[in-house]
């Protein structure tokens, strides 16, 4: 009996999936026609989306255009009952975000990650910043339908552990499980950057692709990969991993312990570095100005506003991040083919940015295999900071919505 029980429940998990994707894909749309693209028998769409309408996550939006007989009763997703928890973990930082199931930000919360916090008290800040992000948001639980959580590192998503993630203090830790266990809510993890293209994908400006590469340009750098609407993840969850790439087989040590790893020419670490090392060296530049002499203070954003000044060195330094930018973007292109380009991530973010993305297309464009591929659109994402969050809601609302990947 139990075995029976489990079965129809399942079934009824996955019927409920089939047609939470055909509205959230067609919009308006009436049982019937819900019945007719799934072929779920019509009772069955009926008792389902009854069920839907009580805990709110669909609701009527008025009758359809009908030749005979009564006009159907539409039905939408109702975008602001039920809400939906985002978060990002980086070496640097961790953001939250409650949105509803369209994506629009409710409530927000950013911390800093200590360079002294080990891998317990960020798993400690994480916890608090979600209870708080529940508490400022004036959300119940029970209309709280998943979280989200794009962590930095090789992440494993189907048992939702974080494999390796060196900047943050954590090796296989079972995230999902803990997170799941303190909220008592859905809970789905994955690498951050892929969930930053997934949620470029769904939420982003570019609409109707079905391929794209999403860049996060921060620390350092690394990509997610869309192909045929999907994340591409690869047999062992690596799969763009740009940002350890090498470029140089005898080039500076990076945290992961190889040598010459794009990230440590093109990420905002390696800027940061090279800048102190110049200085250490005697150059003279605007960037001690602008740190009031203190080498602890130089950070990317600093660098690109000595550079706005035609600061040599830091003018320097930005155009060559760009022009190994441009061949990550060149790689990319070259590998994946993809309809669209799009760059994230903090430095992303900067005013000043254009100072490292046109070498980074004049770059790309001398490496790239073929007329067609240079003309592939490289842009920056309309998502702003929270991006990477925007993309674990993204994560959730695909998980909730369609865990089979129907």
């Amino acid at each position: 009996m139990k075995g029976r029980t489990g079965g129809a429940e399942l079934v009824k998990t996955v019927n409920t999936s089939i047609i939470l994707e055909i509205i959230r894909k067609k919009g308006e749309i009436s049982r019937a026609k819900i019945a007719r693209i799934s072929k779920l028998n019509p009772s069955t769409v009926s008792k389902i989306t009854r069920e839907l309408i009580k805990i709110g996550l669909l609701k009527e939006v008025g009758t359809g255009i009908s030749q005979l007989g009564r006009k159907p009763i539409q039905l939408s997703l109702n975008p602001d009952i039920p809400s939906v928890i985002g978060v990002e973990v980086t070496e640097d930082r961790i953001v939250a975000l409650m949105t509803n199931i369209d994506a629009k930000v409710i409530a927000r919360i950013r911390t800093s990650i200590e360079s002294n916090d080990d891998g317990k008290a960020v798993l400690k800040k994480a916890i608090r910043i979600i209870h708080e992000l529940i508490e400022k948001g004036r959300r119940n639980k029970k209309r709280i339908v998943g979280i989200g959580m794009g962590i930095t590192g090789l992440v494993d998503p189907v048992r939702g552990i974080a494999l390796f993630s060196p900047n943050i203090g954590w090796r296989d830790v079972p995230v999902k499980q803990l997170i799941k266990k303190e909220f008592k809510i859905n809970t789905f993890n994955d690498n951050d950057v892929k969930v930053m293209a997934l949620g470029e994908y769904r939420f982003g400006s570019v609409k109707g692709v079905q391929s794209l590469v999403s860049i996060n340009i921060g620390e350092g750098l690394g990509s997610g990969i869309i192909i045929d609407g999907k994340i591409y993840r690869g047999a062992n969850w690596i799969a763009g991993e740009i940002g350890h790439t090498v470029v140089g087989v005898n080039g500076p040590k990076c945290k992961c312990g190889n040598r010459g790893c794009l990230e440590t020419f093109a990420g905002g670490r390696a800027m940061v570095h090279n800048a102190k090392k110049a200085i250490k060296e005697g150059t003279k530049t605007f960037i001690t100005t602008l740190a009031n002499k203190g080498l602890d203070q130089i950070t990317p954003k600093l660098i690109f506003e000595a550079a706005k000044q035609e600061d040599k060195l830091a003018k320097g330094l930005v155009e060559k991040a760009g022009r190994y930018l441009g061949i990550a973007i060149a790689n990319t292109i070259n590998s994946f083919d993809p309809e669209v380009v799009i760059l994230g991530g903090e430095i992303a973010q900067l005013d000043n940015f254009h100072l490292m993305l046109e070498p980074a297309k004049k770059t790309a464009a001398s490496h790239v295999f073929g007329e067609k591929a240079r003309k592939t659109k490289i842009l920056t994402t309309k998502l702003g900071d929270d991006s990477p969050a925007i993309g674990a809601v993204t994560l959730a609302l695909e998980k909730l919505f369609n865990p089979l990947g129907l």
